[in-house]
């Protein structure tokens, strides 16, 4: 279930004695699961590349309390899914290129170059 702005606010303003209520204490849970989602995807989305396949906050408050929210260190390790493809590379994949054996993720260092 997507919430607008304003339904965020009602259901942050409820009473707590609302939330004694079973049903209510699961679509609590369910809605902190996304916006823990939300949070994940801006972190790895803002946070600064660090060094060696990381993320990181850049001393920036917002980006710190993002990664607090989340349990992370700050250097944070990207997923293997979000590095460069190549053996041996640890950045972040920033280049898609379909190639003959699939598709293939590669940080802007190993794309493939584009033939004149």
């Amino acid at each position: 279930m997507t919430r607008t702005p304003e339904e965020w606010a009602d259901f942050l303003h409820t009473s707590h004695e609302d939330w004694s209520d079973g049903l209510l204490q699961e679509q609590m849970i369910e809605d902190m699961r996304e916006l823990l989602g939300a949070i994940e995807d801006l972190a790895y989305q803002f946070a600064y590349d660090g060094r060696a396949g990381t993320i990181t906050t850049g001393g920036l408050s917002a980006l710190e309390t993002a990664f607090a929210c989340l349990g992370w260190d700050d250097p944070h390790p990207l997923p293997d899914a979000m590095l460069c493809e190549e053996p041996g590379c640890h950045e972040r994949a920033t280049c898609g290129t379909p190639t003959e054996k699939g598709y293939r993720t590669t940080c802007s260092k190993h794309a493939p170059r584009r033939k004149p």
